[in-house]
Protein backbone atom coordinates (compact mmCIF):
# COMPACT_ATOMS: atom_id res chain seq x y z
CA UNK A 1 0.00 0.00 0.00
CA UNK A 2 1.22 3.50 -0.83
CA UNK A 3 0.91 6.29 1.73
CA UNK A 4 0.91 10.05 1.31
CA UNK A 5 2.92 11.40 4.23
CA UNK A 6 2.75 15.07 5.14
CA UNK A 7 3.79 17.45 7.90
CA UNK A 8 1.30 19.60 9.72
CA UNK A 9 0.99 21.55 12.95
CA UNK A 10 -1.56 20.50 15.55
CA UNK A 11 -2.84 22.35 18.61
CA UNK A 12 -2.39 20.64 21.95
CA UNK A 13 -5.69 18.92 22.76
CA UNK A 14 -7.05 17.74 26.13
CA UNK A 15 -7.28 13.94 26.13
CA UNK A 16 -9.38 11.79 28.48
CA UNK A 17 -7.93 8.28 28.51
CA UNK A 18 -7.13 4.99 30.21
CA UNK A 19 -3.65 3.49 30.26
CA UNK A 20 -2.89 -0.22 30.06
CA UNK A 21 -0.06 -2.61 29.30
CA UNK A 22 -1.11 -5.56 27.14
CA UNK A 23 0.36 -8.22 24.90
CA UNK A 24 0.36 -7.23 21.24
CA UNK A 25 -2.28 -9.83 20.35
CA UNK A 26 -4.63 -8.33 22.98
CA UNK A 27 -4.56 -4.74 21.69
CA UNK A 28 -7.93 -4.84 19.89
CA UNK A 29 -9.79 -6.29 22.87
CA UNK A 30 -8.12 -3.84 25.28
CA UNK A 31 -8.97 -0.85 23.07
CA UNK A 32 -12.64 -1.86 22.93
CA UNK A 33 -12.83 -2.07 26.72
CA UNK A 34 -10.89 1.14 27.31
CA UNK A 35 -12.85 3.20 24.76
CA UNK A 36 -16.12 1.97 26.28
CA UNK A 37 -15.05 2.93 29.81
CA UNK A 38 -13.81 6.39 28.82
CA UNK A 39 -16.91 7.05 26.71
CA UNK A 40 -19.28 6.06 29.54
CA UNK A 41 -17.35 8.13 32.07
CA UNK A 42 -17.35 11.24 29.84
CA UNK A 43 -21.08 10.94 29.16
CA UNK A 44 -21.84 10.51 32.87
CA UNK A 45 -19.71 13.59 33.70
CA UNK A 46 -21.11 15.71 30.85
CA UNK A 47 -17.68 16.08 29.22
CA UNK A 48 -18.01 16.97 25.50
CA UNK A 49 -15.89 15.17 22.91
CA UNK A 50 -13.66 17.01 20.42
CA UNK A 51 -12.97 14.17 18.03
CA UNK A 52 -13.08 10.44 17.38
CA UNK A 53 -11.58 7.67 19.52
CA UNK A 54 -7.80 7.90 19.72
CA UNK A 55 -5.04 5.62 20.96
CA UNK A 56 -1.48 6.58 21.79
CA UNK A 57 1.42 4.15 22.12
CA UNK A 58 4.04 5.45 24.62
CA UNK A 59 5.93 2.14 24.69
CA UNK A 60 5.81 -0.58 22.04
CA UNK A 61 8.06 -3.53 22.81
CA UNK A 62 8.32 -7.20 21.89
CA UNK A 63 6.54 -8.29 25.08
CA UNK A 64 4.05 -5.68 26.27
CA UNK A 65 2.59 -2.62 24.59
CA UNK A 66 1.62 0.44 26.63
CA UNK A 67 -1.63 1.90 25.31
CA UNK A 68 -3.42 5.12 26.18
CA UNK A 69 -6.90 4.94 24.70
CA UNK A 70 -9.62 7.55 24.93
CA UNK A 71 -11.18 10.63 23.43
CA UNK A 72 -10.06 14.21 22.83
CA UNK A 73 -12.36 16.51 24.77
CA UNK A 74 -13.70 19.99 24.03
CA UNK A 75 -14.52 21.22 27.49
CA UNK A 76 -13.28 21.11 31.02
CA UNK A 77 -13.02 17.70 32.58
CA UNK A 78 -11.24 15.64 35.17
CA UNK A 79 -10.14 12.06 35.42
CA UNK A 80 -11.10 9.70 38.20
CA UNK A 81 -9.66 6.33 39.13
CA UNK A 82 -8.32 4.65 35.99
CA UNK A 83 -9.62 7.49 33.80
CA UNK A 84 -6.92 10.13 33.38
CA UNK A 85 -6.82 13.60 31.88
CA UNK A 86 -3.78 14.50 29.79
CA UNK A 87 -3.19 16.02 26.40
CA UNK A 88 -2.32 15.07 22.86
CA UNK A 89 0.88 16.62 21.51
CA UNK A 90 0.74 20.14 20.15
CA UNK A 91 3.25 21.02 17.46
CA UNK A 92 4.57 19.64 14.21
CA UNK A 93 3.70 16.04 13.31
CA UNK A 94 4.16 13.70 10.40
CA UNK A 95 0.84 12.19 9.42
CA UNK A 96 -0.82 9.80 7.00
CA UNK A 97 -4.18 8.13 6.48
CA UNK A 98 -4.45 4.34 6.46
CA UNK A 99 -7.37 2.80 4.57
CA UNK A 100 -8.19 -0.74 5.57
CA UNK A 101 -8.28 -3.15 8.46
CA UNK A 102 -6.65 -2.34 11.78
CA UNK A 103 -4.60 -5.52 11.31
CA UNK A 104 -2.53 -3.74 8.65
CA UNK A 105 -1.93 -0.44 10.49
CA UNK A 106 1.69 -1.46 10.98
CA UNK A 107 2.29 -0.76 7.29
CA UNK A 108 1.38 2.91 7.78
CA UNK A 109 3.61 3.21 10.84
CA UNK A 110 6.46 1.62 8.89
CA UNK A 111 5.92 4.06 6.01
CA UNK A 112 6.19 6.98 8.46
CA UNK A 113 9.33 5.51 10.02
CA UNK A 114 10.89 5.22 6.56
CA UNK A 115 9.87 8.81 5.74
CA UNK A 116 11.46 10.03 8.98
CA UNK A 117 14.75 8.30 8.11
CA UNK A 118 14.71 9.53 4.50
CA UNK A 119 14.05 13.13 5.63
CA UNK A 120 16.45 13.22 8.61
CA UNK A 121 13.63 13.93 11.05
CA UNK A 122 13.48 12.69 14.65
CA UNK A 123 10.49 11.47 16.64
CA UNK A 124 9.50 13.82 19.46
CA UNK A 125 7.00 11.68 21.38
CA UNK A 126 4.58 8.80 21.29
CA UNK A 127 2.67 8.20 18.04
CA UNK A 128 -1.11 8.03 18.06
CA UNK A 129 -3.95 6.76 15.90
CA UNK A 130 -7.29 8.50 15.32
CA UNK A 131 -10.07 6.12 14.26
CA UNK A 132 -11.99 8.18 11.70
CA UNK A 133 -14.43 5.44 10.73
CA UNK A 134 -16.90 3.83 13.14
CA UNK A 135 -16.91 0.08 12.39
CA UNK A 136 -20.51 -0.01 13.63
CA UNK A 137 -21.51 2.31 10.77
CA UNK A 138 -19.05 0.99 8.17
CA UNK A 139 -18.84 -2.79 8.62
CA UNK A 140 -16.38 -3.49 5.78
CA UNK A 141 -12.80 -3.20 7.19
CA UNK A 142 -11.49 -2.38 3.70
CA UNK A 143 -13.28 0.99 4.02
CA UNK A 144 -12.02 1.97 7.49
CA UNK A 145 -9.91 5.14 7.74
CA UNK A 146 -7.32 5.71 10.46
CA UNK A 147 -5.19 8.84 10.82
CA UNK A 148 -1.70 8.21 12.17
CA UNK A 149 0.37 10.99 13.76
CA UNK A 150 4.01 10.96 14.85
CA UNK A 151 5.28 14.05 16.73
CA UNK A 152 8.52 15.59 15.48
CA UNK A 153 11.40 16.42 17.80
CA UNK A 154 12.00 20.11 18.29
CA UNK A 155 8.62 20.95 16.82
Amino acid sequence: MSYEITKRTLAETPFLFMRSEVKQEAIAEALGTMFGSVFQYAIAQGIPFAGPPTSRYPCFGPGLVTIEAGMPIAGPGEGEGEIQLGSLFGGEVVTTIHKGSYDSLGQAHEAIQNWLEDNDEEVGGAPWEVYLTDPGEVPNPADWLTEINWPLKGA
